[in-house]
């Protein structure tokens, strides 16, 4: 378990601040996913991977604890360690454009949000995000296109 906490924690935890506020909300959350993770281990049935199977508990986890609370406001941005592949001096040339981005991503509705999170910057391909999100991989890939077309009108004004 220590194995899948140390490879999985980093990227759960940035999907779930696209999804909730409160950092405290965020890393109960987080550690909730593994407990339930290993609590249902007998329904784990090897459809999808695991790391697929964790992000649609986090979810589920994620929507009922906003349920269960008033409606939070989501965070303006993506947190550093959800832009894999990026260095420190990337990130320091990007900075004007990355902000921009930022920015848009944040004043788009969820759903395109989280699909162009778990597409882009969790690396997934569109069955495993239609898996944690509960859409088809065409839902998917109409929420991307989606997505990528506000980010370009809100980049663009």
């Amino acid at each position: 378990m220590e194995a899948l906490l140390e490879r999985y924690r980093a990227p759960l935890t940035a999907f779930v601040r696209a999804m909730l506020y409160d950092p405290r909300d965020i890393e109960e959350t987080v550690l909730d996913a593994f407990a339930e993770l290993c609590a249902s281990r007998g329904r784990f049935r090897g459809k999808s991977s695991l790391k697929t199977y964790l992000f649609a508990i986090a979810r589920q986890l994620a929507l009922r604890h906003r349920k269960r609370q008033a409606e939070l406001p989501l965070q303006d941005s993506l947190p550093y360690d959800a832009r894999p592949g990026l260095n420190l001096d990337q990130s320091l040339e990007d900075l004007p454009l990355r902000a921009d981005l930022q920015s848009a991503l944040s004043k788009i509705s969820e759903a395109p949000r989280l699909a162009l999170t778990l597409l882009y910057y969790q690396g997934m391909i569109h069955q495993e995000a239609g898996e944690v999100l509960g859409k088809t991989p065409a839902q998917v890939a109409r929420l991307a296109q989606q997505g990528r077309q506000t980010l370009k009108r809100l980049l663009a004004e």
